[in-house]
C-alpha cells in the first residue's frame, strides 16, 4: 500500500494493561495531531457484552462496528483485569503508521492493524 493513500477501513488497535496507560496513549496521539473523534478507548472484560440498545443498526462506535460482541472474545487471551483497548480509525496510511508507532511507545500487550469489512 502506498504511503498517504486513503485507507478508511484500517483501524490501529492497541491493548494496554491499564486505563491510565491507554489515556496516556490517547493524549500522545492527540498531541501528534490525530483528531479526537478518530480515537476510542474501550475497557475490556472477559464477560463484557454489547448492551441490547446497541444493535448493529444503532452502533455508532467504530470498535462496535468492527467487532460487535467479539471485541472481548477476540482479545480475551490478553484480558485479565479490565485491560483497555485503544482504537484509531485511520484516514490514511500516515495516520496508521503514526498510531501504531505511538502505541508501541507505551509497552502494549498487543498492537495490530485491523481491516474493517462491510457487514454481510
Amino acid at each position: 500500500m502506498q504511503r498517504g493513500k486513503p485507507t478508511p477501513d484500517d483501524i490501529a488497535i492497541g491493548l494496554f494493561r491499564t486505563l491510565g496507560t491507554a489515556e496516556d496513549v490517547r493524549a500522545r496521539l492527540l498531541h501528534e495531531g490525530l483528531p479526537e473523534d478518530l480515537i476510542e478507548l474501550r475497557r475490556l472484560a472477559k464477560d463484557a457484552t454489547i448492551p441490547p440498545q446497541l444493535t448493529p443498526q444503532a452502533m455508532i462506535s467504530f470498535l462496535d462496528w468492527i467487532f460487535g460482541n467479539d471485541l472481548p472474545e477476540r482479545y480475551g487471551v490478553h484480558v485479565t483485569n479490565g485491560e483497555t483497548a485503544v482504537g484509531v480509525h485511520c484516514r490514511n496510511e500516515d495516520d496508521l503508521s503514526l498510531a501504531l508507532a505511538v502505541m508501541r511507545l507505551f509497552a502494549p500487550l498487543l498492537v495490530e492493524r485491523v481491516r474493517r469489512t462491510a457487514p454481510a
